[in-house]
């Protein structure tokens, strides 16, 4: 089953429209648990093989306050740790890393429930988590594509 909460990523990939660019590429490792391999490791694996100017990292966020659940937009110069919100932390990607730039784009759509005053750790996400991710996949792709 898909999990929404963590497709951000994936979602601004899919709606990118590469064709109209002929010197950009793109590459969605996914997560982890479903490919066996650290991000982290493929994307410098990537930038050794290939003259990469610059990287941009796409992941979907976790916070601890509910009012930016879904509806904050997180832009850093500074890179992304993926997985270091459900504390699956990969090597930092940054350019102190990777020797090149490396542009962060988050957004978080999921939230502890200890930020919610529970006593049991769980995940949760928006009930219209689906449509936040597709929505907010559409703006950014979008923003994106304007940009380059």
């Amino acid at each position: 089953p898909e999990i929404w909460a963590d497709r951000f990523g994936v979602e601004v990939c899919r709606q990118f429209a590469l064709d109209k660019f002929s010197n950009v590429k793109k590459f969605c490792p996914n997560v982890y648990f479903e490919t066996g391999l650290a991000t982290f490791e493929v994307v410098k694996a990537l930038v050794e093989k290939f003259d990469i100017t610059f990287i941009i990292v796409l992941d979907a966020l976790c916070t601890n306050h509910i009012s930016r659940l879904g509806c904050s937009i997180q832009l850093t110069t500074t890179g992304m740790t993926p997985g270091s919100g459900v504390i699956f932390g990969n090597k930092r990607i940054c350019k102190k890393e990777l020797g090149v730039p490396c542009f962060s784009i988050g957004v978080p759509f999921m939230i502890n429930s200890r930020s919610l005053g529970a006593k049991e750790e769980l995940l949760l996400c928006p009930k219209d988590v689906k449509e936040n991710v597709q929505n907010l996949g559409y703006i950014i792709s979008h923003a994106l594509e304007g940009a380059l």
